[in-house]
């Protein structure tokens, strides 16, 4: 996979709410910073494919099983793996300060 397949693979992800609003990850690149957003994920002929938007551009990313197992090697590193961990006591901190808020 070539390096900026791989950045590419790395950064995209679903959006999300955030307070009502739809919150969309940021790719950034030489050629500029483009909002990325996937409605959905589905497996199709021995690949797993996203579909959504690629800044206006309504998109499909193709996996095969390859791609898929250089993706998990990529993402083997500690820092990875401790911001994985981390999701829980990051989910229970936003959920307590949604619910300050909702009492103010």
């Amino acid at each position: 996979m070539h390096e900026e397949a791989e950045t590419l693979c790395l950064r995209v992800c679903a959006s999300y709410k955030k307070n009502g609003e739809n919150i969309m990850p940021l790719m950034k690149s030489p050629a500029g910073d483009m909002e990325i957003t996937i409605s959905k994920v589905t497996a199709e002929k021995g690949r797993l494919i996203t579909v959504g938007k690629f800044g206006a551009w309504d998109s499909k990313i193709y996996f095969t099983e390859e791609d898929i197992f250089e993706m998990i090697g990529l993402m083997l590193n500690w820092k990875v793996i401790r911001f994985i961990l981390s999701l829980p006591v990051l989910f229970i901190k936003a959920k307590l300060k949604r619910n300050e808020k909702i009492k103010k």
